[in-house]
């Protein structure tokens, strides 16, 4: 009991002390910040009712990162609909999309990741921005 109460306790103040990056990982995938919300609340709840499957507290950010991007991936695969749009919100969207030509930072590397599946993209944000 007071081996789980002290992981319950690490996993709150790693989670408290990360909850930025946590975000950042939700968002990577949906692009949507009150989506990433939903999902970075969705994971800490996950994760803070499944403590006890946690083996290795070493290993607690590569297991809260696996259930972020879990629970992210998840709800993708919910909005896998369509939705039709008139020609003057399709316009809309297009223009709030658009990347910034004129800062020319990382632009091949934004439309790169855009390409690519959401399970890749969380990958490469995991691997090479999340270290």
């Amino acid at each position: 009991m007071f081996k789980k109460r002290k992981l319950t306790k690490e996993l709150e103040d790693y989670l408290l002390a990360n909850q930025q990056t946590i975000y950042r990982l939700a968002y990577s995938y949906v692009k949507n910040p009150e989506d990433a919300l939903d999902i970075t609340q969705e994971a800490v709840f996950k994760a803070i009712a499944g403590v006890d499957s946690l083996k290795n507290p070493q290993g607690m950010k590569t297991w809260v990162y696996r259930i972020v991007s879990n629970t992210a991936l998840d709800f993708l695969r919910k909005q896998k609909r369509l939705v039709i749009m008139d020609d003057e919100n399709l316009v809309f969207h297009l223009e709030e999309s658009k990347v910034n030509w004129d800062e020319g930072k990382d632009l091949d590397l934004a439309l790169a990741m855009e390409k690519l599946p959401p399970r890749e993209r969380g990958r490469i944000v995991l691997r090479y921005f999340e270290d």
